[in-house]
């Protein structure tokens, strides 16, 4: 009984070893997996990435440089993601495909010419109106993920 409990003990010790061992240095959050590795999907993840950034940066004007850097790293994610076919797009045919696929594109559009007005706003220090931007944003985003992905 002795033994099992010193087995457990030690496997115990041991997994939780490898846990720390596998942490990030430094209090780095580890990097997130992309679970979709298509050209669409890691235009996607760099987007939450941005915008991730985008939440903490436009609080602070001494934060600006890395509000503008986001805001341009968000332009070129939009840039290759509205040249991509949505994958809710694949099994549809025909004119339902095409007006799919144009609606998305527009909706990508809008995305973009929000995100010169954001840029705009940051450049003129105005935060109280980058912040306006950037919840709109957020919203216009929420309703492009309703209408554009699916729950698989």
């Amino acid at each position: 009984m002795r033994r099992l409990l010193s087995i457990t003990m030690f496997l115990g010790l041991a997994a939780f070893a490898s846990l720390q061992l596998s942490a990030p240095v430094d209090g780095a959050a580890p990097e997130r997996a992309v679970v979709d590795d298509t050209p669409l999907g890691e235009a996607m993840e760099e987007i939450e990435t941005h915008i991730r950034t985008l939440r903490k940066s436009l609080k602070d004007p001494a934060q600006n440089e890395a509000s503008l850097t986001a805001i341009v790293g968000l332009q070129s994610a939009v840039a290759k993601a509205k040249v991509e076919a949505p994958h809710m797009a694949e099994p549809m045919e025909g004119k339902a495909k095409a007006d799919f696929v144009l609606a998305y594109r527009k909706a990508m559009i809008a995305f973009d010419r929000d995100l010169l007005t954001l840029e705009e706003n940051v450049l003129d220090g105005d935060l109280e109106t980058a912040m306006a931007t950037y919840k709109g944003i957020r919203g216009r985003e929420d309703k492009g993920h309703e209408r554009f992905t699916s729950d698989e």
